[in-house]
């Protein structure tokens, strides 16, 4: 039996050297897995998608997994690599970290960086909308099989 949802979140990135020049990085992922037991016990799930970097990448497909610790650190985190348009190799790597007492605000931020071949070249605040928040509950499923 494999389990997934859906996911877009939406944000901006600031070049850490250079110019400072800023930009919109959006992502839309499918993360799940076909293994319950494997998920429960390391809290990783596969993620799949694409990404758009502006003056980087258009569209380009990105894979990783998405950890879900919501009890114990209280993280989550969105490890993904994808190429540039260019052929370049690049590595996301962001948290959320979840407080209850705010959780509108810490389940919808996520804050991270963006490498380009091992070189960390902008910072991310990235956001999921609430008002999205009905079709992501939306895209929950359980199906036979294993994730594509």
């Amino acid at each position: 039996m494999k389990f997934f949802m859906d996911e877009t979140m939406y944000g901006r990135y600031r070049m850490i050297s250079g110019d400072h020049r800023e930009g919109r990085l959006d992502f839309t992922v499918r993360f799940g897995s076909d293994d319950w037991a494997e998920t429960l016990r390391t809290k990783k799930t596969v993620l799949t998608g694409t990404v758009d970097m502006d003056g980087f990448a258009t569209k380009q497909p990105l894979e990783g997994y998405l950890l879900i610790d919501l009890f114990g650190d209280k993280i989550l985190v969105y490890d993904f690599t994808f190429h540039s348009d260019d052929g370049k190799l690049m590595h996301f790597f962001g948290k959320k970290y979840v407080r209850y007492l705010n959780i509108p605000k810490t389940m919808t931020t996520l804050y991270g960086v963006v490498e380009q071949e091992n070189i960390p070249i902008a910072e991310v605040e990235s956001h999921f909308r609430l008002r999205t928040l009905p079709a992501f509950l939306a895209s929950f499923r359980v199906l036979p099989g294993k994730l594509d």
